[in-house]
């Protein structure tokens, strides 16, 4: 399954098709179900995000990255997992390395929110299971995208601003 994985990651790096990579994620959400695969899928989705060629495919990816978290509604009704600490780990950076690479290539402000958005997602899920180090290195890492883009002529510096301001009061 690992081989269809990644031969499916690629086709979404190279497609141009819009429809098409959304039957690709939609096809990484079902190999997730049924193989367990959201650490791998992350991995490779981290390699090849500086080759997703069409600006609305990193949104799209942002969005399908939540997908791997659905399981984790509360503490209250399912035990978060060592390897689902882990993957949410992988999440962040993924979303951070998309974020960095938007806000230096284009700094498309629709796109860097829909990353912000899905940290705020992830930020959620580890506030309702306490996970203080996941928090923080959520914090850590818009701390970084910002200071990594603050010389760069972007109006991405103050929504990664309030981002950090609204994660570190959550704290």
């Amino acid at each position: 399954m690992k081989f269809e994985t990644k031969n499916q990651i690629y086709h979404l790096s190279a497609t141009a098709d819009l429809k098409r990579a959304k039957e690709i994620l939609e096809l990484l959400d079902v190999l997730n179900l049924l193989e367990g695969e959201a650490g791998y899928i992350l991995d490779q989705l981290s390699m090849v995000a500086p080759f997703l060629n069409n600006p609305r495919k990193p949104p799209m990816v942002a969005k399908y990255v939540l997908h791997y978290f659905w399981h984790l509604p509360g503490p209250e009704h399912v035990q978060i997992k060592k390897t689902d600490i882990v993957n949410l780990g992988k999440a962040i950076d993924l979303l951070v390395w998309m974020a960095t690479l938007e806000s230096a290539v284009s700094g498309n402000l629709k796109t860097l929110k829909s990353f912000i958005n899905s940290l705020y997602e992830l930020f959620e899920i580890a506030e309702n299971y306490r996970l203080t180090k996941v928090k923080r290195k959520i914090i850590r890492e818009v701390r970084s995208v910002k200071k990594d883009t603050s010389g760069l002529p972007s109006k991405a510096l103050p929504m990664l601003e309030k981002a950090e301001r609204d994660f570190q009061n959550r704290l």
